[in-house]
């Protein structure tokens, strides 16, 4: 077992979206999900369309919707070339009655940061 870091980096298009070390990462390959952690086995496979969980050292959980692609894992470096990669869309209810609100988070063209946009649309009471 060696003392190095399991890392992960995300590559898209249109940039790396994540680059760092992590404790684990969870998601759906042709073998269907597999959780790779530190020290795993070398492997290398195909991805499909899935959210992948992350794990970072200081105990942070993200979540990323990935498109299909490619991973390997080679001495605790897991690379992922993937066709996109972006946040969830979330839609909540207000404590307002009758407001919503649509949240979006997505990687912007970079790759790299977020853009977030609230919509509030307000229903007439009856």
């Amino acid at each position: 077992m060696s003392n190095q870091n399991l890392n992960l980096k995300i590559s898209t298009p249109y940039g790396v979206v994540f680059d760092g070390p992590i404790t684990s990462a969870t998601f759906k390959s042709c073998e269907g999900y597999i959780t790779i952690l530190k020290d795993h086995i070398s492997i290398i496979g195909k991805l499909y369309e899935c959210e992948i969980t992350i794990h970072t050292l200081d105990n942070k959980q993200i979540k990323y919707n990935i498109g299909k692609g490619t991973f390997a894992n080679i001495n605790n470096d897991l690379k992922m070339i993937t066709s996109y990669c972006s946040n969830d869309i979330k839609q909540t209810k207000s404590n307002k009655k009758g407001d919503v609100h649509l949240q979006l988070n997505k990687v912007n063209e970079n790759g790299c940061s977020f853009t977030e946009m609230t919509l509030v649309k307000e229903v007439e009471e009856n």
